[in-house]
């Protein structure tokens, strides 16, 4: 029994798209896979920093955001910012634009201690392979 040129190159294909996934496929397109990969710009955490002020600091003090790698394990950075701008501020959720959402998700990675980048931070799907305490 012949297999077919084109389906033994898909099978190459699959295996290969496998194989990639499996030792990091976003590092291959040039993404960050990991949270020490500095996924936020310094710019982006001074701004998340002026909003926490302004819109987070009355009901949360800077303590509550630190040892988010024990309170979101295994979660992506996608859920954590889903979470953000889908229910804070707690008096008027979702009243934040989605850039300003990303900048407080910068601040709290920066108090948390992972660094900055050169890049800034994009809701993007790569962020949902993200993951804290990974």
């Amino acid at each position: 029994m012949q297999i077919s040129s084109n389906k033994k190159a898909r099978a190459i294909v699959w295996f290969l798209l496998f194989y990639w996934q499996s030792i990091g496929l976003p590092n291959v397109f040039g993404q960050p896979s990991s949270l020490s990969d500095g996924i936020f710009t310094q710019k982006q955490a001074n701004s998340g920093g002026d909003l926490y002020k302004a819109h987070c600091s009355h009901c949360h003090s800077q303590d509550f955001y630190q040892d988010i790698e024990i309170s979101w394990a295994e979660m992506s950075v996608l859920d954590y910012w889903y979470r953000l701008r889908g229910t804070m501020p707690a008096d008027n959720p979702r009243s934040l634009s989605d850039i300003q959402y990303l900048e407080l998700l910068a601040w709290v990675l920066s108090v948390n201690g992972y660094p900055s980048g050169k890049k800034p931070l994009f809701a993007k799907s790569y962020l949902g392979l993200i993951k804290f305490g990974g």
